[in-house]
């Protein structure tokens, strides 16, 4: 499971780093960045189901706390940047339309 966690956070960073914006986008579609695209959800898709049937790992009981503190840190800032991102596109569709 640990290999999918870290082969996930490899592609999801690359199709980051592939991404593009802009107009051209339409006619001339970045296909590394979809197949990026792709590769997590392909590795996404059953990470999720074996969660759902198989439940979390459990947690040794020392670093519980750490882990817990720093999956509600991730969180917070998770939704910061989806808030920050959202607000982008949006002002700059506004701006470019």
């Amino acid at each position: 499971m640990i290999v999918i966690h870290w082969l996930t956070a490899l592609l999801v960073l690359a199709a980051w780093l592939t991404s593009e914006g802009g107009r051209g986008v339409a006619e001339n579609p970045p296909m590394l960045h979809f197949t990026l695209g792709l590769s997590v959800l392909v590795l996404v898709l059953p990470r999720l189901i074996l969660r759902l049937v198989g439940g979390a790992p459990e947690c040794r009981p020392r670093l519980r706390i750490v882990r817990q503190e720093l999956g509600r840190r991730m969180m917070r800032h998770r939704y910061m940047v989806k808030v920050w991102h959202e607000a982008h596109v949006s002002l700059r569709s506004m701006l470019w339309s």
